[in-house]
């Protein structure tokens, strides 16, 4: 017998911005920061890799980088109960921010190519 994965007790809580290639629709309730001890989950911030006070660079003399956890992350509870769960501090900036997306908006997101995000407000 198959499985029908689209009942309820199949759904995650969660939801993600929309892969390359792909757009989804999101009826925003509510957006807000989560503190997390998770890194997996929290924004990212690239810091250059010092030793001694000074940058490191590898082998071909080209600065090298890590990533600092920053300790949160942006949910935006949906009104269909779902939790838009953002990660990507590039991703915030470029959906969120610069498209100035608030508590109450119904939106279309576009993710076109890599580093590119439409936001369409309705």
């Amino acid at each position: 017998m198959a499985i029908d994965y689209d009942q309820e007790k199949y759904q995650s809580k969660y939801c993600y911005l929309p892969k390359v290639g792909e757009s989804a629709e999101f009826e925003i309730e509510e957006i807000y920061e989560v503190q997390s001890d998770n890194a997996r989950f929290n924004f990212r911030e690239r810091v250059p890799v010092t030793q001694n006070g000074e940058q490191v660079v590898d082998d071909d003399g080209e600065p090298c980088f890590k990533d600092k956890d920053l300790g949160y992350h942006i949910e935006a509870k949906l009104k269909n109960g779902r939790l838009l769960s953002v990660s990507s501090l590039a991703a915030f900036h470029q959906v969120f921010k610069k498209f100035n997306v608030q508590d109450g908006d119904k939106v279309i997101i576009k993710h076109p190519e890599k580093g590119k995000w439409e936001v369409e407000k309705f």
